[in-house]
């Protein structure tokens, strides 16, 4: 009887030892694409252990002058990130005060938990001329008011950058005034495309307000290119080394081996000379 009270009261200490749920820590970050589309970019980590954790259902939903919205879900990856990807205009056409929701709903090793983003939505417009021979970029950054009217935003740093192969290059800097523009010179000395083709990015790095805001220009302004994969010249800085290098290379090898068998070849004559040369044993 006391056997079966002691594995009862330790059963029921394990059952709550094992019902405790860690509290997870959620972050939100917006992006506003250049593509008319925009991100929601989640990370969810163990508050208690600060690591990543995976496979975490998170629900993203949207508050747009009272109106709720059920975006959708994405799932976190092994680094605790899940990104949902929308298009803008579904947005806008509802109003330009985004409130956002990413919400974990919980399970037996975590509890429940919610993080809220509130965005005012901006826009970002670039345009490219060549004024007295001088390319210029003429940056523009507004948002709307609850009326939807147009309004500058001044005092804000804007990035120009050229996409390379695996990052973006940055070119230069602008800074908007208090009707929200500035122009900047841009380099005419960035490799393009075969005709020179160039895509210019402006962006606003994670603004408290208005978060990322990218956007895009396509020019010529770039140095031309080309794309075709020619044969190099046989020279010292190209796979095929010169004529020159490659028959002194053949010579010396040949001298080198040439030794080798002259030794052996040596080496086997004088043996059988012994052997003939050796004596004659007789036995009885």
């Amino acid at each position: 009887m006391r056997t079966l009270i002691l594995c009862s009261l330790f059963a029921f200490g394990f059952n709550l030892t094992s019902g405790e749920a860690n509290n997870v820590e959620i972050s939100l970050i917006y992006t506003q694409h250049a593509n008319n589309t925009y991100s929601l970019k989640a990370t969810v980590a163990d508050e208690e252990e600060e690591e990543p954790i995976s496979g975490m259902k998170i629900l993203f939903a949207a508050n747009i002058n009272g109106v709720s919205l059920s975006l959708g879900s994405a799932v976190t990856n092994k680094e605790g990130i899940s990104i949902f990807r929308g298009d803008l205009p579904d947005l806008r056409a509802k109003g330009h005060q985004f409130e956002f929701t990413a919400l974990f709903e919980g399970n037996d090793q975590f509890e429940e938990n919610q993080v809220e983003l509130e965005i005012v939505d901006a826009q970002l417009q670039l345009k490219t001329e060549i004024i007295d021979s001088v390319n210029t970029v003429f940056v523009s950054l507004s948002r709307w008011d609850e009326d939807g009217n147009s309004l500058p935003i001044g005092d804000e740093n804007i990035y120009l950058f050229v996409p390379r192969m695996y990052s973006l290059l940055p070119i230069s800097e602008a800074y908007t005034s208090e009707t929200g523009e500035d122009e900047v010179e841009f380099p005419n000395d960035i490799p393009g495309g075969p005709n020179g083709e160039l895509v210019i990015i402006g962006k606003l790095d994670e603004h408290d307000e208005y978060g990322t805001i990218e956007s895009q220009s396509e020019t010529t302004w770039g140095l031309p290119v080309s794309l075709d994969v020619n044969r190099l010249p046989r020279a010292l800085w190209s796979p095929d080394a010169p004529l020159w290098m490659l028959i002194t290379f053949i010579i010396l090898m040949t001298g080198v081996w040439g030794h080798y068998f002259w030794i052996a070849y040596t080496l086997f004559s004088i043996k059988k000379l012994e052997d003939k040369n050796a004596p004659i044993s007789y036995r009885e």
